[in-house]
């Protein structure tokens, strides 16, 4: 396909057959004296072509021009008129016909050169040597404008890397740009021969284009890409997952620019819903997007107020019964929306920088609060607080962790650190590290629904933790075959040997508490054993559970937290309702 701007020799065809009708019959109408005029006219067409075709251009039209004047003083040369003068005429004319091609194509060569360079520079992108985002626009918007058909079928497929953040974060942007190069690579070989556009918007975003597609046949083609893309490792070791959207013209969208948009909203869909997969655009997807757009507005104005707060859901170890520990888990309370369900705000919190600030947050107030029930009698209380892949990148998270100890007084075996699968999904050398680090520290490590998405037993071996929580799906699916239980008392089994303690999350009846029992889980977690509470709520919660100490060494105690500032908590009060234990 020829690329953005037109030959430029198909706008001057005309004119250079019509100046060279004029020059013939010139020739023959005008007096001899007027040659010397005709062969400063070539000039044009000699120009032309050598500027358009080089050296072979500029000479040959200059061969042909030399032709032309033979031809024309032919009858001279029948009759024996013509004189030196006129040969010697002939050959200077040739020799400064001939020079005069040379340096405009010399001149034209350069120049083609250099226009080559821009085009480059302005089409296509440095790395991946893919069309960007400018050139593809203007090849589709021409097109739709030289299309035959009325309303011409475009399908785009908009492609994102999943968490390609963590690759340049540690392993260095040298290899995530060498990642890109690979991906590049591997979509220039499955292209399908109806598209021939395929390009790099920025950073680790690719579009193809597929010209005359319906966009069915487009999503089965979008899903077999994504498996082939993922289907072996980048760099031989990383594995990579992708999320796509597919949006149609003129299905879709109106223009070509709102094609980019409606794409990208279907590949963010896509990322929503779990990542490695193909969505198409829909109109709700753009509605969606606007509201994630508020919402984020939302949750700067309401990071400023302070309307997020913590609640607490306890964990109980099985063979005793007894609480061992509380679980953070920050909820939002928006004076005008209520209450926002976790699993809508906190990937937006996680796409900004607020997740940092926020992260910092929730850790300080939840080591306060396990240490306040610590001195408040439940000496042994653990404190698990959930962490996101964007604060483990941070380079000084270890040391806001530390921080948030020392604020508090809190010791680092009381506090246990819950990391998702997500984290363990790339094997960064990094990420143990600092997890390294943490555990040096004395501080606990659990590994949070695991099951739910991208488990693998090597992160077991591989990652220095203590603990594992199965999801809840393990538990809830306990009645409904007898392959599940055996599964889920295999694990179990296999996580003792390799010393790590198991959580049951999501148990909610006497049966899965009884069934857990029955399989040495450790600990378990979920409505049976207590809701998610705020500091009032768990106080009730905790009402008969604390030791009551002497009058004479509680006031002490009371004194030295009060003055030490300990003992408040900035937790702030949801609902008063009754907890179920």
């Amino acid at each position: 396909m020829p690329f953005v701007h037109r030959p430029f020799h198909s706008y001057l065809w005309g004119s250079l057959f019509l100046c060279l009708a004029v020059i013939t019959l010139g020739e023959w109408l005008i007096p001899a004296p007027g040659s010397q005029m005709v062969w400063l006219v070539f000039l044009i067409p000699i120009f032309i072509f050598s500027y358009e075709f080089g050296y072979k251009g500029g000479i040959s039209f200059t061969f042909i021009g030399l032709l032309c004047e033979v031809l024309i003083t032919w009858n001279d040369f029948t009759d024996g008129d013509l004189r030196t003068t006129q040969l010697l005429r002939i050959f200077e004319a040739m020799i400064v016909l001939l020079a005069f091609a040379v340096a405009i194509s010399a001149l034209a060569h350069r120049l083609h050169k250099k226009r080559k360079r821009l085009e480059q520079m302005a089409f296509r992108d440095p790395l991946t040597n893919l069309y960007n985002r400018t050139a593809i626009q203007l090849e589709l918007e021409r097109f739709v404008d030289e299309s035959r058909t009325p309303q011409p079928s475009i399908s785009c497929v908009f492609i994102d890397v999943d968490d390609f953040s963590y690759i340049n974060d540690t392993f260095g942007h040298d290899a995530g740009d060498e990642c890109l190069k690979e991906i590049a690579e591997r979509l220039r070989e499955e292209l399908p021969e109806n598209s021939q556009l395929c390009a790099r918007l920025g950073g680790d975003e690719f579009i193809v284009v597929l010209l005359d597609s319906k966009k069915n046949q487009t999503e089965k083609w979008a899903q077999n890409l994504i498996s082939k893309l993922s289907g072996y490792p980048y760099l031989q070791a990383l594995n990579l997952t992708f999320s796509a959207g597919i949006a149609s013209y003129p299905d879709d969208c109106q223009s070509v620019t709102e094609i980019f948009q409606h794409s990208d909203v279907a590949m963010y869909r896509a990322k929503r819903e779990g990542k490695n997969r193909v969505r198409a655009y829909i109109k709700e997807n753009k509605l969606e997007l606007l509201s994630e757009m508020r919402l984020e507005q939302e949750l700067r104005a309401s990071w400023s107020r302070r309307d997020f707060q913590l609640v607490y859901q306890p964990q109980a170890e099985v063979a005793s019964g007894k609480i061992i520990g509380l679980e953070a888990l920050l909820r939002w309370d928006h004076p005008e929306y209520g209450s926002i369900p976790p699993d809508t705000f906190i990937p937006i919190l996680e796409r900004t920088d607020l997740i940092v600030p926020i992260g910092e947050w929730v850790l300080l107030e939840a080591c306060r609060m396990g240490r306040f029930w610590q001195r408040a009698g439940l000496h042994d209380l653990r404190i698990a607080v959930n962490i996101s892949p964007v604060q483990l990148k941070e380079p000084l998270f270890a040391s806001a962790v530390s921080n948030a100890l020392r604020l508090t007084t809190l010791s680092p075996q009381s506090l246990e650190l819950e990391i998702t699968e997500r984290i363990a999904m790339i094997h960064s050398d990094t990420c143990i590290q600092k997890l390294r680090e943490l555990k040096d520290m004395g501080i606990r490590l659990a590994m949070d629904d695991f099951g739910s998405g991208y488990s693998s037993l090597n992160y077991l071996i591989r990652y220095p933790l203590d603990r594992i929580k199965l999801d809840k799906e393990f538990v809830q699916a306990l009645n409904d075959s007898a392959n599940d239980a055996v599964l889920f008392e295999s694990l179990i089994g296999l996580l003792h040997r390799l010393n790590l303690s198991v959580v049951a999350e999501g148990v909610e009846t006497q049966e899965q508490l009884e069934f857990c029992k029955l399989h040495a889980c450790d600990f378990v977690q979920g409505y049976l054993i207590g809701r998610p509470m705020n500091a009032e709520q768990l106080a009730h919660y905790f009402h008969g559970m604390i030791e009551q100490p002497s009058k004479r060494e509680g006031h002490e105690r009371t004194e030295h937290e009060h003055s030490a500032g300990k003992i408040e908590t900035s937790t702030p009060v949801l609902h008063r309702s009754e907890v179920t234990c």
